[in-house]
This record gives structure tokens, C-alpha cells and sequence, in this order.
């Protein structure tokens, strides 16, 4: 690890750059090699401001700091060290946003985060509000509860219901909603639940209620030594797929499927004066899919049914001081064992890595890495791997709320690269790209995207740096209960002016099967997406905001066809007193379903849908 330079306030600091460089503050940085990066900021907490300072600007930095910390000097003299990321068996910084002093969990999983539009909270939006990529994070602030409540009234026109054929009707929905916000130096808990009781004036025997929750708390038990994290989240699918990544207002009982997951455990660490750092975590999770059996085309057999996984994950890494002038070496050990329905019970996971690094600037390191994994899962056939692993690469965390990590590696017993980037290209505009190959069930790879990301102060789930929305489901995937070779790639761009933003970017997302389940089947599938998102603030009160998504989807083991995916919104909300606001939203979505697979009593179909939504929002606090 690196250890954090002294300097003034980095937006100060930035200003001044930026007045003396005009439009490009990184020159005048640079000019100066200043290191503004290790610095307070108003309304983050300290122990964010410690993590910050690991790195420097790229542009700024160079081989004259202090690259590592020396005998005597491990590091536990920054008082906010990352846990291990098992997907390269590094020591990982702290999420920005915890208290101080917190010790990070885990990153259990192997993949990048996928960016993009966060999952859409049905008519009337969100109540607690809206992020913006890259916004600041939560300030510190006492215990908050706000209980809330939506009506709002929908129309409908075309679609498609259970028989596939086209079917209009008002829905009315009535959300209460509950947010529980706290940030205090030993503390920091986000937990928004929002049950939406749908009832249809046709189809009334379509009524339902639907969920949706995303929680974080993050307890420090012990500064710097031992704090206790957990998570919840609970969302609504489409089973068939079909639909854009960030989720439809509409969907009936039969095409859905409940994804929920929770988790929660410690993480301890201890320093040892001129030898390391010892880091223990563990987590425990439950997970879970519910909803009609789903079958794939004429074969009859399934390809998705009601599952769930109690996973245990165990976790610990010792990190050395500098074993030579800027080099250190880390062990890493990750594992973890499942109970559950289908081909998670009794799988179970092992990687031991060995890394030794070299920091060739005070905030970037080059890495190798090599050991040895062990997968076991009960499917069909069965899947068991034995392997040697081993990883090269470059990790740099060049400035707040930045960070590159590239590799190419041998991991789950195939080569491929890894990206993981968030780069502030100027003051107002973030880019977030991510690359990925993992082997993992979707419902596996919920349980790791959940721990791995955090909740902001709107309610939503984000990426730990740069807090960029992440998809933790992806609408646009049929749900299937399989063993995957899953690619994950994306890239997105946000800026934002002081009264708009402007967000847009790729995903592609793509599932080669490689077992079933016992008494399943199941096929490879992809999914590629392209978004935009723009918001205006008229006045103080009134905002409108446009969202377009165009995708293409295919099933092709199934014999079907490539099929389109669309969603077009606009929306204007005005806040007409504090605790009220109206909303009116216009929608223009398509429904098409992977071709070829059938869910419930009804078969999947195309159909276009548009949809006039009135709301009324209101908070009682």
C-alpha cells in the first residue's frame, strides 16, 4: 500500500489549478506536481479523504514519493485498508463513502460491475429522489427516517397479455415507501423499501404486489479493526427476458420472477509493527428466485426454476511491508461453500493467489500473481475444475474517486482480460468502462454484485468509486437457473452543469451455457444496449427528464431471431410543496420476450406499448 501525501483542500486546490490552466486544470497540476489529491473534503468523512490519498494523479505523480511504506511503517498507518478482491486476490480500498475508520469487506466476486441505468422504480420514480453519476457522496448526518407514499393512475395501450394477445388496461398503484438514512463516524446506514400494490381494472386477477428494497449498513465495532457489514435487495424480472436492461412498469404475475438477496458478516484487521497486515472477513448470504416454472421452446424441460443458495464465504489476506525498496508480496486466500436447490448445493470455491507487486509511481502498481483454484458444481454434466491461476497487470488509483485496473489472466479455468475504470475526464464529465469473464449462475452472480455494491442516499445501487449506477439484474436476459461462461463489457460517459445531465453508454452482456441444472436445460443467450438520459431543471420546482434505450437480444441455440428491445420516456414533476409532487410520464416500450420460450400458462410475444402515467408523491416527515 501507499501511503498518503499532505497538502490543502483538493477542490481549493483544483480551482486555483483551473485558473491558472484555463479549460485544462490537469496542466497547471501537473505544472506544479502538486499532489491535491490526500485531502478533506467537505462533507465526505475522513476515513474517505485517507482512502483518496492512496493515489495521485497520473499526470501529477511520479517515482519520487514514497512508493510503499517502510519498515515500521505498515499499512495500518492508513487508518481505512481494503479487504481482498477474489477476483485478483488484491487488498481493495474501503467504499469512499463508509465511516471512518471502517474495514472494508470482501469483493467475493470475480466480475467488473456493470454500468448503466439503475433498475427504474416503476410509475411516479423514486421518492427519495435521484443521483447523479458521480455525485458527491452522502454527508454526515444524524438518523433520518421518511416514510412516503405514491398513487398514480396508468394507461395503457397495446402489449401483450398471457395468450399474447394485445391488451389494454388502467393499472393503479399504490407504493408506501420507507427511507432510513444515518452517516456518522462509526456508522453509515442506507435502507429504502418501496412495496407496490398494482391492482388492474380488467385483469383484475393480475393483481399483485410487487418489491422492491435495497439496503447498506456498515457498523465500525472497533476503529480501524473490526466493523460488521450487510446488504438486502429485492427486485421483480422479467422471466422471458426481452425487455430493456433497466427494468418495465408493467409486468404481469406470469412473466415474473422475485430476485432477492441479503447478506451480512464481519471483517476484522490487524497490523504487525515492520512485518504486515492480517485481514480476516466473513460473509454469509441467502438468495434467492421465485416465480413460475419457465420452459424452454418444444423440449418441455425447464430452463428456469424456483431456486435458492445459502453461500458462506471466507476470506484472508496478509499483506507485507516492503520486502525490497518498492516491491511487497500478499497471500490471498478466498472460499467459499453453498446450500441450496439445484446445481449450487454442495458447489463450492477455492483461489489462493500469491502477488508480488512493484510501484513504479507513488499511486500505481504493476502486479503478478499466480496460484491455484478449485470450483465444484452439481450440474449436468458436472462441473469440476482444478487449475493453476495466475494474473498480470497494472492497478492505479490516480485521484479521488478514480481508479484503472487492467490484467490479463488465467482464472475458472480460461484466459481473458479485465478492465475496471472510473476516470474523472474533466470537472463535470465521468467515464466508467468495466470488462469481464467469470463462470457463475445469474442467481450467484446477484449475491456477488449485491455485496459488492453499495446504496447511496437516493435509494440506489452504485459502484463503490465514482458511484455510477450499476445493474445489479438485467431485464433484458431471459432468468435461467444454469452454469454460464458470462462476458460483461460496458462503458458509460455522465457530465452534469449545474442545471442538467447528460448520461449515455453500451452494454453487452453475453451468457454461453455450459451445464444445466438437475432435470433442467437451459441455452446461451446475449444482450447488447446502447442508453441515453437527459434531465433539465426548469425552475427551482419543475423538472423534465428523457430516457431512451434501444437493444438487441437473441437466444439463437433456440432457433429464434435477434429481436429489438426499446423504451422511450419523458417525464415532468412538480414539486408543489415541499412534501408533495405531481409527476405526468409518457412511455413507448416494446415487450418481445427471447423468441422460442414460453413461462407460466402463456407463450412469449412481441408487442408495442405505450403507456400515460399521472402520480402523486408525497413524504410525511
Amino acid at each position: 500500500m501507499f501511503l498518503p501525501g499532505k497538502g490543502s483542500d483538493l477542490e481549493t486546490d483544483e480551482q486555483r489549478a483551473s485558473e491558472r490552466g484555463g479549460a485544462c486544470p490537469k496542466i497547471a497540476v501537473t505544472r506544479q506536481r502538486a499532489s491535491i489529491f490526500a485531502r478533506r473534503s467537505g462533507g465526505v468523512p475522513l476515513g474517505a479523504c485517507l482512502i483518496f490519498a492512496i493515489a495521485v494523479s497520473v499526470s501529477a505523480g511520479n517515482a519520487d514519493g514514497p512508493p510503499l511504506p517502510g519498515p515500521g511503517e505498515p499499512d495500518s498507518a492508513n487508518p481505512a485498508l481494503g479487504a481482498a478482491d477474489a477476483s485478483t486476490g488484491q487488498n481493495n480500498a474501503v467504499l469512499p463513502d463508509v465511516p471512518a475508520g471502517v474495514v472494508a469487506m470482501p469483493v467475493i466476486g470475480g466480475g467488473a460491475p456493470i454500468f448503466g441505468n439503475a433498475v427504474r422504480l416503476g410509475p411516479g420514480g423514486n421518492l427519495f429522489g435521484q443521483a447523479l453519476p458521480g455525485s458527491p457522496t452522502q454527508a454526515p448526518s444524524g438518523l433520518e427516517i421518511v416514510p412516503g407514499l405514491t398513487i398514480s393512475e396508468q394507461a395503457t395501450a397495446g402489449g401483450f397479455s398471457d395468450s399474447g394477445i394485445p391488451d389494454n388496461d388502467f393499472i393503479t398503484n399504490i407504493t408506501p415507501s420507507i427511507g432510513i438514512t444515518q452517516n456518522t463516524a462509526d456508522r453509515r446506514i442506507s435502507l429504502f423499501y418501496q412495496p407496490s400494490g398494482v391492482l388492474y381494472a380488467r385483469r383484475s386477477y393480475d393483481d399483485a404486489i410487487n418489491q422492491n428494497l435495497n439496503g447498506e449498513a456498515i457498523l465500525v465495532l472497533s476503529p480501524n479493526e473490526l466493523a460488521l457489514t450487510a446488504h438486502a435487495y429485492v427486485t421483480e424480472q422479467a422471466t422471458a427476458g426481452g425487455r430493456v436492461p433497466g427494468g418495465t412498469s408493467v409486468l404481469l404475475k406470469s412473466q415474473r420472477t422475485t430476485s432477492q438477496s441479503y447478506d451480512i458478516g464481519p471483517s476484522f484487521q490487524h497490523a504487525l509493527p515492520g512485518v504486515g497486515t492480517l485481514t480476516l472477513s466473513y460473509l454469509a448470504s441467502y438468495s434467492s428466485q421465485s416465480g413460475n416454472v419457465a420452459v424452454a421452446g418444444p423440449s418441455g424441460f425447464p430452463y428456469f426454476q424456483p431456486n435458492d443458495v445459502f453461500d458462506q464465504a471466507e476470506s484472508g489476506i496478509f499483506t507485507t511491508v516492503p520486502i525490497f525498496p518498492r516491491f511487497d508480496y500478499q497471500i490471498a486466500l478466498n472460499a467459499g461453500q453453498d446450500r441450496g436447490t439445484g446445481l449450487m448445493d454442495g458447489a463450492h470455491r477455492l483461489f489462493i493467489d500469491n502477488t508480488v507487486r512493484y510501484a513504479f509511481i507513488r499511486h500505481g502498481y504493476l502486479e503478478l500473481s499466480g496460484g491455484y483454484e478449485s470450483l465444484y458444481y452439481t450440474s449436468l454434466p458436472p462441473t469440476d475444475i482444478q487449475d493453476a491461476t495466475w494474473s498480470v497487470g497494472v492497478d492505479m488509483k490516480p485521484r479521488a474517486r478514480s481508479e484503472l485496473v487492467v490484467q490479463y489472466r488465467h482464472r475458472y479455468g480460461f484466459n481473458a482480460p479485465y478492465l475496471r475504470m472510473t476516470i474523472p475526464v474533466t470537472a463535470r464529465t465521468v467515464l466508467a468502462a468495466s470488462y469481464s469473464k467469470t463462470l457463475n449462475t445469474q442467481l450467484g452472480s446477484l449475491q456477488e454484485s449485491v455485496a459488492n455494491s453499495t446504496v447511496n442516499q437516493f435509494g440506489m445501487a452504485v459502484s463503490s468509486v465514482g458511484q455510477f449506477p450499476v445493474l445489479l439484474t438485467n431485464q433484458a436476459l431471459a432468468v435461467q437457473d444454469s452454469l454460464f461462461r458470462e462476458t460483461d463489457a460496458s462503458i458509460w460517459m455522465t457530465t452534469t452543469w449545474p442545471r442538467d445531465s447528460l448520461s449515455f453508454g453500451v452494454s453487452r452482456t453475453q451468457q454461453d451455457l455450459v451445464a444445466s441444472a438437475p432435470g433442467g436445460t437451459g441455452f446461451s443467450q446475449t444482450a447488447t444496449t446502447g442508453s441515453v438520459a437527459y434531465s433539465h431543471l426548469l425552475t427551482p420546482a419543475l423538472t423534465l427528464a428523457a430516457f431512451g434505450d434501444y437493444g438487441r437480444t437473441n437466444a439463437l441455440t433456440l432457433g429464434g431471431d435477434t429481436t429489438a428491445t426499446y423504451a422511450f420516456d419523458v417525464s415532468v414533476s412538480d414539486q408543489l410543496t415541499r412534501r408533495l409532487t405531481a409527476s405526468v410520464q409518457f412511455e413507448v416500450t416494446n415487450q418481445s420476450g427471447i423468441v422460442g420460450i414460453t413461462y407460466g400458462t402463456g407463450t412469449a410475444g412481441s408487442g408495442a406499448q405505450g403507456s400515460i402515467i399521472v402520480a402523486l408523491q408525497t413524504t410525511f416527515q
